[in-house]
């Protein structure tokens, strides 16, 4: 009786697992879209699986300076999408590890500081997601026509900004010093 009972529940599970593994019955995946307001903001970048991207906060927050001027940060010279989050980690190490350096306020900062909408986790954008931010900017809302910040360094004196407003013969300054006071605006990933 004990084996035969073994044997049944063996069986019972087998065939939940195979019944979980059905192709006739596949787990439907979410579909996302640009400009959809998901988990505290605005998606703005959806990655080629369709199923992870780049959420930007609806809101500015105060102009600040990228950091400290004539500090290098080896860490944050990264441009591309992804890179943000590190950036902004190694751009906080940075200041927390100078003796020089001790802004009571600064981009990187107020973006890790951010708490909104339930959520916690943003960061500074990298240069190229400041530019899909930008491509983007009309499904997001509420860019002033300024320079942004993004946290990515360009040498130890400047930073990598962009324009969001409209020039009729564009705006060629991509770096700014790093003790402008521009404006922020924090990004998160899903």
């Amino acid at each position: 009786v004990r084996v035969f009972l073994k044997v049944s529940f063996i069986f019972v599970i087998m065939s939940f697992l195979w019944s979980c593994d059905n192709d006739d019955n596949p787990i439907p995946s979410v579909t996302y879209e640009l400009g959809q307001v998901h988990e505290g903001g605005v998606i703005f970048y959806i990655d080629e699986t369709g199923q992870h991207g780049l959420i930007s906060s609806t809101i500015d927050m105060d102009d600040a300076p990228w950091a400290c001027s004539q500090l290098d940060f080896p860490g944050a010279l990264a441009l591309e999408i992804g890179t943000g989050q590190q950036n902004t980690l190694n751009i906080l190490n940075g200041v927390s590890q100078s003796v020089d350096c001790n802004p009571v306020s600064y981009a990187a900062k107020l973006c890790d500081e951010l708490e909104l909408n339930g959520y916690s986790d943003w960061y500074l954008p990298s240069y190229n997601e400041l530019e899909e931010m930008l491509v983007n900017r009309d499904l997001i809302g509420d860019f002033k026509e300024i320079f942004y910040w993004s946290s990515s360094q360009y040498n130890y004196q400047w930073a990598r900004i962009k324009y969001f407003g409209f020039h009729p013969d564009g705006i060629p300054i991509n770096n700014s010093g790093k003790d402008s006071n521009w404006s922020v605006r924090a990004i998160r990933s899903f």
